[in-house]
């Protein structure tokens, strides 16, 4: 009997975990929008014979991409503001974001917690075209060190295609 109750969930816990996943990529969605990062078009290319082919500059995107990870234990959950607009909301301890994309340039930081009470900044930081970051919270919710932000520039190894 409990063997068959279990199967009768599985559907349910699909449609959750798909729901809550559709839920996360409309939120990074929303959040890259409120950042201004740029959307691009790249046009459908026709397929010819191999002597024909052309080498086609695709446009490309201005941003520079920023994750956060929480790793203040005690700490209650954070929100990230760049330039005073709501990237991350409600980010718990031990938890990452995946990178979103930001317009490169000097821009303000400024980490709250959930009550409004502000634990970094607002500082100026420079985000580069194309580099990707990596910040971290640190720091104990009370007592030392005190709850603050260190930003990394992530070197990360190149791919071929």
């Amino acid at each position: 009997m409990a063997k068959k109750r279990a199967a009768a969930n599985k559907p349910a816990e699909e449609q959750e975990a798909k729901k809550a996943k559709e839920e996360k990529q409309e939120a990074q969605k929303k959040a890259e929008e409120k950042l201004g990062a740029e959307e691009i078009e790249v046009e459908e290319l026709e397929v010819g014979p191999r002597e024909e082919e052309k080498k086609v500059d695709e446009p490309k995107a201005e941003n520079a991409f920023v994750r956060v990870i929480h790793s203040s234990p005690g700490a209650p959950n954070i929100n990230v503001l760049i330039d005073d607009v709501e990237a991350i909301s409600d980010l718990g301890y031990i938890h990452t974001t995946e990178y979103m994309g930001a317009k490169p340039g000097t821009r303000m930081i400024t980490v709250n917690l959930t009550d409004g009470s502000t634990i970094f900044g607002p500082a100026e930081t420079d985000l580069e075209n194309e580099m990707y970051y990596t910040m971290v919270v640190t720091g104990l919710a009370s007592g030392e060190p005190p709850l603050g932000l260190v930003i990394y520039e992530d070197k990360l190894a190149e791919t071929s295609a």
